[in-house]
């Protein structure tokens, strides 16, 4: 294929990205790694076959996390405690207003795996750090203290 038209170099651009999905969807379903891992799990090497494994001291993190969220915590007041307790994040920082809303909304941690632009779901390759009652439960009280509701802006 010539690259001497938008039109080729397009195409030959939506090509070489149908190809690098399916590489994805393959190691997905193989239960390999595609993705930056969230906090609480590390690879178990840096080797082609590595696999993904529950980093223990992250794992507490994220567990405490959940916990105070379902005993009614705000994201904010779960920051400022997690901060006080002293459990940090991957860089050795307290963990953002953002980072622990990304964490409290991460179905990963169930032992799943979404596939961000289509939404679907995946067996993961990784052992759950929380329980489905647990997940849900949040996921009702975090609903709960939304003050936007179920509104999108139409633009």
């Amino acid at each position: 294929m010539e690259l001497d038209t938008p039109e080729n170099r397009a195409a030959l651009t939506l090509l070489r990205g149908s190809r690098i999905r399916a590489g994805m969807d393959r190691r997905r379903a193989a239960g390999g790694i595609v993705a930056p891992l969230p906090h609480g799990y590390r690879r178990s090497s840096y080797m082609p076959d590595a696999r993904i494994e529950v980093d223990p001291e992250a794992a507490a993190t994220v567990l405490e996390t959940f916990h105070l969220a379902d005993h009614g915590y705000s994201v904010r007041a779960i920051t400022a405690e997690l901060a006080r307790l002293g459990l940090l994040g991957r860089k050795g920082r307290p963990l953002s207003v953002p980072a622990v809303y990304g964490i409290l909304r991460n179905s990963y941690y169930l032992g799943v795996d979404t596939d961000v632009l289509t939404g679907e779901t995946f067996a993961g390759g990784h052992p759950a750090l929380i329980v489905d009652k647990l997940w849900e439960s949040v996921q009702a009280k975090l609903q709960a203290r939304n003050r936007r509701g179920s509104y999108r802006r139409p633009f």
